[in-house]
């Protein structure tokens, strides 16, 4: 009956849209409740789809992913840095070479620091850490949009989200060629993680996750080359999928692997050519350090892990903890 692909999708579409519209960062309280009914929904959909409504599913998933497109990442304040960045290269400075902080307080002649912007920047003392392909996004809205927070977060997010319902399409493709249920996309396309998460808080694992999907798709149906390309274009969006290097190699020949992640480092070293320099190197591993040594992931797991170590140790064992 209609009603079971209606009721559900009404009910999906009201609290995608409380969340994204109406709810900010520190609103625990309301977050977790719609959050969770939100969860309710989407395994009621996802779990027991009937073939018939699929499609009308994957409406209801790109219809959601549009119109999280008008929604400001309120749920994260990571999209100041992508501005801040995005202005710097406009303004031909490199954003892995500066400290937001150190250019706030002894800006050059010709850089004028929106002291503003600054003040809402969740990292100010560490070097940027997000590769050239998200930057090339970040440069582009800046360029449109200078001045503007929010038609630079609006720009940023169309690239995304057409690449993450290209991300629907290629699940269907890599389900129709393992010859599994294209039902299962759902599992995916209509996920409120996702959905808030890349289409709503501007998150770049939707890029890394489509040439990630394309990569193994070409890798499946046999064009190593293409599928290098993709594979460099994923890590240019986000470093994670470096991870996965050894699971891909094994579907190469021994006897091309060598050749193979010669061929990937010589794609991935050309995209971050532009950005190349000196300093490169040292500022973005320093920043990755502290991104694994210094910030909390995975909080449930690690709390408990933390304090397991500090009754071991009598502190704070996240160097350790945090990289394991």
């Amino acid at each position: 009956m209609i009603k079971t692909a209606v009721i559900p999708s009404l009910w999906m579409t009201f609290l995608v849209i409380w969340i994204a519209f109406g709810i900010e960062q520190m609103d625990f309280g309301l977050l977790f409740p719609a959050y969770s009914l939100l969860f309710a929904g989407y395994v009621w959909i996802a779990a027991s789809p009937g073939k018939k409504h699929t499609s009308f599913f994957l409406a209801l998933a790109v219809f959601l992913r549009l119109l999280l497109l008008f929604a400001f990442p309120n749920l994260s304040d990571d999209v100041y840095r992508f501005i801040w960045d995005g202005r710097l290269i406009a303004a031909g400075y490199n954003p892995f070479g500066y400290l937001p902080r150190d250019l706030v307080e002894q800006p050059p002649p010709d850089f004028l620091p929106d002291r503003e912007l600054f003040e809402l920047l969740n990292s100010p003392d560490y070097f940027t850490v997000y590769p050239p392909l998200a930057q090339g996004v970040f440069a582009f809205a800046a360029y449109i949009f200078p001045e503007d927070i929010y038609w630079s977060a609006f720009l940023m997010k169309v690239p995304l989200i057409a690449l993450d319902i290209g991300n629907v399409w290629l699940i269907m493709g890599l389900l129709k060629w393992l010859d599994r249920p294209v039902s299962s996309v759902l599992w995916y396309a209509l996920n409120p993680l996702i959905l808030l998460e890349i289409s709503g808080n501007l998150h770049f694992e939707g890029v890394m996750l489509f040439f990630f999907l394309l990569s193994w798709l070409a890798l499946l149906q046999g064009r190593q080359l293409p599928a290098m390309v993709a594979f460099g274009l994923s890590v240019a969006s986000k470093l994670l999928t470096l991870l996965f290097v050894p699971a891909m190699f094994r579907r190469f020949p021994e006897g091309a692997r060598i050749r193979t992640l010669f061929f990937l480092s010589i794609i991935t070293g050309l995209l971050f050519l532009p950005f190349f320099n000196l300093t490169f190197l040292s500022n973005l591993g320093q920043s990755l350090d502290l991104y694994f040594r210094s910030f909390e992931f995975n909080a449930s797991l690690y709390y408990l892990l933390r304090s397991v170590g500090s009754v071991m140790s009598g502190y704070n064992r996240i160097g350790v903890i945090g990289p394991g």
